[in-house]
């Protein structure tokens, strides 16, 4: 049952990545359409835990949730688009660590803020404000061949439109912290 969890899990995950594709010419011509929905914080995170764990444990990182404190039930969201966000936060903390791990917790407070906590890299100052840019690869002076500098552009994009936000705090060669702000959903209209 376990894997065949995983391998439903994956094949999500795979076709999110097809999709990435597809929606990169709707939400620029402004067809984004977005299906609101309750969601469970919960279980959105183990799902995503699921899917990213072989990745983290292929490179020997360590991989932990934490969704503890004051975390409601659900909250309103549209399911796809916050899992692709979060796959796209992850996969990228997974990708530019090296040693060390990744956190995914919830902040203490009111409960809506989630954190991507890593040891990894870390993103200069001066690249901070620029990783949500269309192709932007670069990290600390470094070109990604193996990027194409649109997943966090469409992560943006997405935020934009469900008007949840995401603040990044980085340090070059101790890591990253990225708070995925999960506030009430007001649709943006493009």
């Amino acid at each position: 049952r376990e894997y065949t969890k995983k391998i439903t899990a994956s094949s999500q995950h795979l076709l999110n990545l097809i999709n990435d594709g597809l929606d990169m010419s709707k939400i620029e011509s402004g067809k984004t359409s977005l299906n609101i929905t309750e969601l469970g914080i919960p279980e959105l995170v183990e799902e995503l835990y699921s899917i990213l764990l072989p990745q983290a444990k292929a490179k020997r990182q360590k991989f932990e949730i934490h969704v503890f404190g004051k975390v409601p039930d659900v909250i309103l969201g549209d399911k796809l688009r916050i899992n692709q966000i979060l796959l796209n936060l992850l996969s990228n903390a997974i990708k530019y660590t090296k040693q060390g791990g990744i956190s995914i917790y919830m902040e203490e407070g009111d409960g809506k803020v989630l954190v991507i906590s890593d040891t990894g890299i870390g993103i200069a100052p001066e690249d901070q404000p620029r990783i949500f840019e269309k192709g932007f690869t670069g990290y600390n002076g470094r070109h990604d061949k193996k990027s194409t500098g649109i997943g966090l552009y469409l992560c943006r994009r997405i935020l934009n439109r469900l008007s949840h936000t995401v603040s990044v705090e980085s340090e070059p060669g101790i890591g990253t912290k990225i708070r995925f702000h999960l506030d009430t959903v007001q649709l943006e209209t493009e």
